[in-house]
Formats: structure tokens, C-alpha cells, sequence
């Protein structure tokens, strides 16, 4: 790995230009925080995991919704905190542990048929955790009616304190 500072901002939209037309097929508005914090990554392993967090939000998320990008500092853990919220496919709690296991897609997803190879949020996880990172999925509780939850996919990566 080439682990260098960059502003998480920028590597974040770097990956979504390339998803932007996807997104607004579905009618899915896109919003970002505005900041220039940095971490300490390799760029092309978080790329790969942006990548697949974007990929899987645009076969997931609900149309008409909106992406929500929250990037933020936890200064006591030194970390950047970077939260995807979106309106996307509910996630059993049984299945939590299991989405990370090559070649698992949710209950959802199958009856769906939006399956894809099973090896997204598992290439997510090992990419983050060889950044010194972690990878959280927080599953949000099922819309009545609806096969859609407000659920949260966090990035915690590493960033260094400047010196004064």
C-alpha cells in the first residue's frame, strides 16, 4: 500500500462522477459535506471500496431519495468518519454478519433478482481494514409497506493531527 494524506471529499466525488448518470435515472439527488478533512489512506484500496459502496447504492436505493454523504472528524478515536445514508433495501439483522461473506446476497436483493457476484461489501470490509480503517454497516428498521430502510454504510479511516 501507498498510504499518503488526501482529502476524503475529493476521493469520494472522484469515484461518483462516474455513477452520476446512473443516479439521476433513478432520480436520485446526491449531497456531500462540504469539508477538506484528510486521512491517511492508499488511494486506490478506498477507491475500490467507494467504488463498491456507490455501485451497490445505485442498484439498492430507492427511487426518488436521495444519497446523503456525511463526512466528520472524531477527534478521540482519530478517525474520519464517513457515513453513506441512504433509503436502500432492507437488511435483516440476521443477515448483518453474513453480507460480508463472499458470494452472499440478502433476502431482498434475491426476491428482487438484483443480485449481483456476492463479493461487494466483503471487498468493501478487506479494503478498509487494510487501510487501518473499519467498515460498519448500520441497519435502519423496515418502512411499513416497503422493502426499503434507512440504512447507514460508515467508513472510520485513519487521519493524522496536524502539528502546529
Amino acid at each position: 500500500l501507498f498510504k499518503q494524506t488526501h482529502i476524503i471529499r475529493k476521493v469520494i466525488l472522484n469515484v461518483y462522477h462516474s455513477f452520476d448518470y446512473d443516479f439521476r435515472e433513478n432520480n436520485v439527488s446526491f449531497r456531500i459535506t462540504e469539508t477538506d478533512i484528510r486521512a491517511i489512506i492508499d488511494y486506490d484500496t478506498v477507491r475500490l471500496a467507494i467504488y463498491h459502496i456507490l455501485s451497490n447504492a445505485v442498484k439498492y436505493i430507492a427511487p426518488n431519495s436521495c444519497l446523503q454523504t456525511e463526512i466528520s472528524l472524531d477527534e478521540e478515536k482519530n478517525n474520519v468518519v464517513v457515513d453513506f445514508k441512504m433509503h436502500s433495501l432492507y437488511i435483516k439483522p440476521e443477515e448483518l454478519d453474513m453480507i460480508f461473506s463472499d458470494h452472499y446476497s440478502g433476502e431482498f436483493v434475491k426476491q428482487l433478482n438484483l443480485q449481483g457476484s456476492g463479493l461487494g461489501m466483503g471487498l468493501i470490509q478487506k479494503a478498509i481494514l487494510l487501510n487501518g480503517g473499519n467498515f460498519i454497516v448500520i441497519p435502519g428498521k423496515k418502512f411499513k409497506k416497503s422493502d426499503y430502510a434507512e440504512n447507514i454504510f460508515r467508513l472510520l479511516l485513519p487521519v493524522r493531527r496536524m502539528q502546529m
